[in-house]
């Protein structure tokens, strides 16, 4: 379950990165006084071990693929953090 591997004291986390770099398009291009944010929204569009999985040690990385290309220098521990209904699950981030 989900829930108990959030519950580990120690959580790898691993960030599948399918792009290093994402390219600007005319959206985000300067324009004017400032930028314009890109409209993509991130969703998990998958996940190791995959929901609801049973049987998985506790000292498993957590690998999480998202729906669109991340730009890794864009990540860190002060941008992105791992919870579970709200409550902050200890984690490592490598990417």
């Amino acid at each position: 379950m989900l829930v108990k591997l959030l519950k580990w004291q120690s959580v790898l986390l691993i960030i599948i990165l399918s792009s290093v770099a994402c390219s600007k398009d005319s959206d985000e291009e300067y324009s004017g006084g400032g930028t314009t944010a890109s409209s993509a929204k991130f969703l998990i569009s998958s996940t190791i071990p995959e929901d609801q999985a049973t049987g998985v040690s506790l000292f498993t990385s957590v690998v999480i693929g998202f729906n669109n290309d991340v730009n890794s220098s864009s990540v860190s521990g002060n941008n992105f953090s791992l919870s579970s209904n709200g409550i902050a699950v200890p984690a490592k981030l490598f990417n």
